[in-house]
């Protein structure tokens, strides 16, 4: 940024640096959260309240998509709401329940601090007909995730084969 600073006075010069800075008067210069009100799906929270004739920015997706980031903090995967979403830095949230609304708009920096990230103990099942391509998008979340993947027929087939091979088998009422 370059501003020519001869002859401006300090208040001048203030309002030149915060004009270059703060382009639009809708933008506040610190980013603050806003509920979206009468959030009714999920694809009009982008444009919901946005009038383009008056310099607003247009709204994108978080980094944490549809997924609750106050949620995601405590360690659950839990898909947002419509009804439950806010915008900060022209970002949309959406979230599961408005207390979780209410706690992100309070502090966002404190749920944002850190990228969103899987919680350790995360499981997921993934099932499909031969050909489909499940077994290969599994391999792929274990190398990007190093995540476990866990061939749940192979276990029953090896435990099946295994009962077969006994010479008494076990009952089938087990509790």
């Amino acid at each position: 940024m370059q501003i020519e600073a001869a002859g401006l006075s300090p208040e001048e010069l203030a309002l030149s640096v915060t004009s270059k800075i703060h382009r639009f008067d809708s933008d506040p210069l610190t980013p603050e959260a806003k509920i979206i009100e009468g959030g009714s799906d999920m694809k009009g929270l982008l444009s919901e309240g946005i009038e383009p004739e008056d310099g607003t920015l247009p709204r994108q997706w978080s980094l944490w998509r549809t997924t609750d980031p106050v949620s995601l903090k405590t360690g659950q995967v839990i898909p947002g709401a419509a009804e439950f979403a806010c915008h900060y830095a022209n970002n949309v949230f959406v979230f599961q329940s408005e207390e979780n609304l209410k706690a992100f708009v309070a502090n966002p920096r404190y749920f944002l601090s850190a990228a969103p990230e899987m919680p350790s103990d995360y499981r997921i099942m993934m099932t499909g007909p031969r050909g489909s391509g499940f077994h290969t998008q599994a391999k792929k979340l274990e190398e990007h995730y190093g995540w476990r993947v866990v061939d749940f027929t192979k276990i029953v087939k090896t435990k099946l084969n295994e009962i077969l091979q006994m010479p008494t088998k076990p009952p089938n009422n087990i509790t």
